[in-house]
């Protein structure tokens, strides 16, 4: 069963996904299935193997699209910065825990958060 806390940062996932389109969206979330073992609820957990598939079927444009979703993670659990995927989504999981802090988290270098 996928917690509230994962079911929120894949709808975060498949928002930035949209941006190439459902059939795209649909053709990665079998690659990962097919060729990583990796099913949609898995990329939460192993969000390195998720990048690499993208960088395998996107080569360099692969960068973009992790932006895009980093965007709408940002928005959507209020987390600053953070240079990647896995490291916006410990702040995420280390926001949600009983001892993160609350309001905005900060890690990592202001590169994205500047530009984003």
């Amino acid at each position: 069963m996928v917690s509230s806390l994962n079911a929120q940062v894949l709808e975060c996932v498949d928002a930035g996904m949209d941006s190439i389109g459902g059939t795209s969206k649909r053709i990665v979330y079998w690659y990962l299935a097919q060729k990583r073992s990796i099913t949609r609820d898995g990329i939460v957990d192993d969000p390195n193997a998720f990048v690499d598939a993208l960088k395998t079927l996107f080569g360099q444009g692969a960068g973009i699209l992790e932006r895009t979703i980093i965007r709408q993670l940002r928005q959507t659990f209020d987390v600053t910065f953070g240079e990647n995927l896995t490291e916006v989504l410990a702040l995420i999981r280390r926001k949600d825990s009983p001892i993160g802090t609350s309001g905005n988290l900060r890690t990592g270098s202001a590169k994205l958060g500047l530009e984003d």
